[in-house]
């Protein structure tokens, strides 16, 4: 997808500082504007949940399954019609629980209530929805049909055929070499079993045969030679022999019928499998499908079909991982996967092709957005047809390659608060370093992934849910609770350790300076040191209940009737604006306007006066009350607006506002007093995403050691190692180290910090 980026128009204005506030006057107090444009597009993300559908036992006419979310029921669908039944008397059983017995009968060997009783071997022919109990006795083994296989401990293995009268006779078994010390029943249908013997004196492996249940008679593979096959699948025409190696696996594929009448060749042609891991598998016709299991969760890979010339092909690029996603049936197998979450499905495998049996593609949706130091983040839906479930995902897009902070593109699942009751929205703020933060009952969530730490915050005291976060700065969140008329202000990740409660007002963050609202006033305070500046009067009475804040602009509001306005930190002065929901950006204010759908920007660099208005896109209103971070967002640090269109894509707009300079937002965090010949890392906070940067060691004026290095979004790393350029370690004393930045062609001041490195501890 294209990420391209564009370039800054010029300087503008520094920070406002983090100990107090002060602003340097603008480079130029009329900056030219360039027209608004398109910097980059982010297509509609595939939907990033699966449907889940456990396939326990795949029939002659049917499939039994439990579609995840559905209250745990089973479900009977066939194949011809794809008619579905609901097994209201399975319950909520296991998947284990169901042992093919042919056809489309389940033994059922578990509980169930009114069909299940102490000895008895209870099966359901799911065809008909009809139950068979029968006492169970002591040499019971397994069940085909109406056939069981019985043996015990002194005595040969038998069949016992059941009338419909339910009386009984046994059959012997014929055709085991005498002698024979273990016999297994290895699998079997309604015709037929394949039986696994051997343990006879001077004899190596084991002899595989195929058991036909109306006569009792065993036919061994292969000539009655020894094998050192692992498992065995069988289908209703073909049996397979794997040999399951460490790297690479062998299937020899013999015709029933073949085998049965003795023309079978005693070594068919094997189909050669990379078994490189555990892999499930199935046979449909004489091919076997082959899917690897997934390692460590998530979706399998592909799903392939290996054929006796030696190819292969996929199938399926990824499958359902687990239990139930490829089940082998009478003449092929039942498999749940699909390309992609978008052609998720039910598939039914013959040998004469595949027939898609159900639909569980999944439609993805994007009800919140926000774009923060070069990271655009999508809120997508996830839904399927038919399915009162809505699950949401958290997906991050880095605008730029080669950012140090590498974010997942799956965020994961996120559980968040609606907007606004009966309207599917959510509102996430973004700008804290762990991540966005949004609003989850009686706590505030901050994250980037489920991959990585989540910051979780409950608000001890506080015994209502309806929190709304209002913004979010480097290392503290802001959240009204409306209902208590309770603000919150908490340092993520400390916990209850760093939080303040006071009644709602205005509130907005810029880094870690906390902007709130008094009557007529704002003010700014250093949220870490809780030291507040002097009130700034706002030219109005009220007092706002709205604010948002950049380096040098601070928007105010006080209400939907307002008054609002706008204090430039530069200029000293406010200047009101027409009332409306307006989000502030780098030297600018964008309102959706409800009557032609246009995203209309306004340039505040102008002084004493508003600057020209241009539109940077259209999008439909909407009946939301509020529609900010839902369909439309902006970048307060880097300068960028995104929004989303119809058909889900994120389209990414250079305002044509000049932007500001980069700059250092507070000292280098990391050791700043090293001992000679350690490496040292130091973490510079900056207020918007850079190209380059340069971190320049010096002593007395004389340069020691240049460090490059770049992209970086909203921190960049500096490690110096503690050599001088020339390779000698730099002697003990005080050095200065000089970052500068540049985004987009324009320098930002330098920042600079003392580096006291001492003399290396004597060994």
């Amino acid at each position: 997808m294209p990420m391209t980026r564009r370039g800054l128009a010029a300087t503008c204005c520094s920070l406002l500082a983090l100990t107090g506030i002060s602003v340097a006057a603008p480079a130029s107090a009329t900056v030219p504007l360039s027209n608004p444009h398109e910097v980059a597009t982010i297509p509609a993300d595939p939907p990033f949940e699966y449907r889940e559908d456990h396939v326990a036992f795949a029939g002659r006419t049917g499939y039994l399954h439990s579609r995840a979310n559905g209250g745990g029921t089973w479900q009977w669908t066939t194949y011809a019609d794809h008619t579905t039944t609901t097994v209201t008397t399975l319950g909520r059983l296991y998947p284990g629980d169901f042992v093919s017995a042919g056809g489309d009968t389940v033994y059922v060997d578990a509980d169930v209530d009114g069909h299940s009783e102490a000895d008895t071997v209870s099966t359901l022919d799911l065809g008909t929805m009809t139950w068979q109990h029968r006492p169970r006795t002591a040499d019971f083994r397994a069940v085909y049909g109406d056939t069981w296989y019985v043996r015990s401990s002194s005595a040969t293995p038998a069949l016992r055929h059941f009338a419909v009268d339910g009386s009984s006779i046994d059959v012997p078994m014929t055709g085991i070499p005498a002698g024979t010390a273990s016999i297994l029943a290895v699998r079997g249908d309604s015709t037929g079993m394949v039986i696994r013997f051997g343990g006879k004196p001077n004899t190596f492996g084991w002899q595989f045969g195929l058991l036909d249940l109306a006569s009792g008679k065993v036919s061994p593979f292969g000539g009655n030679r020894a094998t050192v096959a692992s498992s065995v699948l069988l289908s209703a025409g073909r049996v397979a022999l794997l040999d399951e190696g460490a790297d690479t696996g062998t299937a020899e594929i013999f015709d029933r019928a073949a085998v049965l009448n003795g023309t079978a060749p005693a070594s068919p042609e094997p189909i050669h499998l990379p078994l490189t891991q555990q892999y499930r598998l199935a046979l449909a016709g004489n091919d076997v499908l082959a899917s690897p299991e997934p390692r460590g969760g998530g979706v399998a890979p592909a799903v392939y079909r290996y054929s006796a010339d030696g190819s292969h092909r996929t199938l399926f690029a990824q499958s359902q991982p687990g239990s139930g996603s490829l089940t082998q049936a009478e003449d092929g197998a039942v498999v749940v996967g699909g390309a992609d979450s978008g052609d998720w499905g039910i598939h039914r495998i013959t040998a004469a092709g595949d027939t898609r049996l159900a639909d569980l593609s999944a439609k993805a949706g994007t009800t919140g957005v926000t774009i923060s130091q070069g990271m655009v983040r999508r809120v997508q839906t996830v839904t399927w047809a038919g399915d009162q479930y809505t699950f949401l995902h958290l997906i991050n897009h880095h605008l730029s390659e080669g950012i140090d902070r590498q974010v997942p593109v799956d965020g994961g699942r996120v559980g968040a608060f609606l907007c606004q009751p009966a309207a599917f929205c959510i509102r996430t703020v973004d700008g804290n370093r762990y991540g966005t933060s949004f609003a989850a009952g009686y706590s505030v969530l901050t994250m980037d992934s489920v991959a990585r730490p989540s910051v979780d915050t409950d608000i001890s005291g506080l015994t209502v849910n309806d929190a709304a976060v209002v913004d979010a700065g480097l290392e503290y969140v802001v959240s009204d609770f409306p209902r208590a008329n309770v603000q919150v202000i908490l340092r993520a990740g400390a916990g209850d350790t760093d939080v303040v409660q006071r009644p709602i007002t205005g509130a907005a963050l810029w880094f870690n300076t906390l902007w709130t609202g008094l009557p007529g006033k704002i003010q700014p305070t250093n949220v870490t040191t809780r030291v507040s500046s002097p009130a700034i009067p706002i030219g109005a009475a009220c007092t706002p209940s709205e604010l948002q804040a950049t380096d040098r602009y601070v928007y105010w509001s006080c209400g939907t009737a307002g008054p609002a306005g706008v204090y430039d930190g530069v200029t000293k002065t406010s200047r009101q604006v027409p009332p409306a929901q307006y989000l502030l950006g780098d030297g600018y204010l964008v309102r959706h306007d409800a009557a032609t759908g246009k995203l209309i920007r306004i340039d505040l660099r102008l002084r004493g006066t508003l600057g020209r208005s241009a539109t940077l896109g259209t999008i439909p209103r909407g009946t939301l009350a509020d529609d900010r971070n839902i369909t439309w967002a902006v970048d307060k640090y880097s300068g960028d607006v995104a929004y989303v269109d119809a058909a889900n894509t994120i389209h990414v707009i250079d305002t044509g506002v000049a932007r500001s300079a980069p700059a250092v937002v507070g000292r280098p965090a990391g050791n700043l007093n090293p001992a000679a010949g350690q490496s040292s890392s130091w973490s510079f906070t900056l207020n918007r995403p850079v190209d380059v940067w340069t971190a320049t060691i010096t002593q007395n004026g004389v340069v020691v050691r240049t460090l490059t290095g770049g992209p970086a979004d909203r921190t960049a790393q500096v490690t110096w190692d503690g050599l001088r350029a020339d390779g000698r370690p730099a002697a003990a004393g005080r050095y200065q180290l000089t970052f500068a930045a540049v985004a987009g062609g324009v320098s930002g001041t330098p920042s600079t910090a003392t580096v006291n490195v001492s003399a290396a501890a004597s060994r």
